[in-house]
């Protein structure tokens, strides 16, 4: 049931009010600005009744009557004795939204509130649909944000795949172009890769693959980026750092791997990489450069393997 405020002090317009209203509306009464101020505040009427002789006594005007959730002007009527053009002026420069005129009839009392409460429901329906559509679209994007990382992220290894890892290297690329600052690349390969799968199984292999990513984050600087590059390869972007210096940093990450015990299940599976370094080279772009990268692993593996191999110029 709609709750309407009455503001009025003369008992008889109240009784009739209330007559005509018993059984449609929650009527309340306030005789005077305080308490009417302070019934709307607290209780929340969908519109407001005044008379217009008690708002000239007191200085009452609508706008002091607000909705208490969203802080919206409620609909305020005006109750006057004469309907005289002047009069009406008076009542709307009070901010009214509309008048009754005494005496009442029960067919136009109903007639001119009808329209306003039928405004307020239909508002707060739509503020209702609206946060139901703001929620939704913040699960939305909460879900959209959720599949972009999904697109990115590696599911085993929970670093950056391929896709994000080319896409980080362009953005480097432009800002050492920016600054002239050297970019290297480094290729991982984990040695024998599929004899670890044959001897100690996927589970193991995926366990190996995790291991080393393990060892890969902790040995990296704050702004290198180590992506899963694919199968046992693993990638690992080197900003402002020259070939030489990242030579350093793959026989680090070589030695720490070596020297890992990696068990699983109670046995122990050796587990060794080959490193290629290829430093970043304008002229064959970023698809080339990691090729070198690439190339220089294939030349340590034809090699010995558990080696570093500098690609050269």
């Amino acid at each position: 049931m709609q709750r309407i405020l009455l503001v009025a002090d003369n008992q008889n317009d109240i009784t009739q009010l209330a007559d005509l209203m018993e059984n449609r509306y929650e009527l309340m009464v306030a005789n005077g600005r305080q308490t009417a101020t302070k019934l709307a505040a607290e209780k929340g009427p969908a519109l407001i009744l005044v008379d217009v002789k008690l708002a000239e006594v007191e200085g009452l005007k609508a706008c002091e009557f607000a909705d208490r959730k969203d802080g919206e002007a409620l609909p305020v009527i005006f109750i006057t004795e004469r309907s005289r053009p002047e009069d009406i002026a008076k009542v709307f420069g009070f901010g009214g939204h509309d008048y009754i005129a005494k005496p009442f009839f029960t067919d136009e009392v109903y007639a001119r509130l009808r329209p306003h409460l039928q405004l307020r429901q239909t508002k707060a329906s739509l503020r209702e649909c609206v946060a139901t559509l703001e929620q939704k679209n913040r699960h939305l994007r909460d879900i959209s944000e959720q599949l972009e990382n999904v697109a990115r992220i590696d599911l085993l290894t929970a670093i950056p795949n391929r896709w994000y890892m080319l896409e980080r290297m362009k953005d480097e690329v432009a800002r050492s172009f920016r600054h002239q600052r050297p970019l290297t690349v480094i290729a991982i390969n984990i040695d024998d890769f599929k004899a670890i799968i044959d001897n100690y199984g996927r589970d193991c292999s995926d366990f190996v693959l995790q291991s080393v990513t393990d060892i890969l984050q902790t040995n990296r600087r704050g702004e290198d980026v180590v992506a899963r590059w694919g199968g046992d390869v693993f990638l690992v972007m080197l900003p402002e750092t020259y070939i030489a210096d990242g030579g350093r940093v793959a026989e680090r990450i070589r030695a720490r791997v070596e020297d890992a015990r990696i068990d699983y299940s109670g046995r122990t599976a050796p587990v060794t990489v080959t490193v290629g370094v290829a430093e970043f080279d304008a002229d064959i772009g970023i698809e080339g450069t990691v090729e070198k990268a690439e190339s220089a692993v294939a030349e340590g593996k034809r090699a010995a393997k558990n080696c570093v191999v500098l690609s050269s110029k």
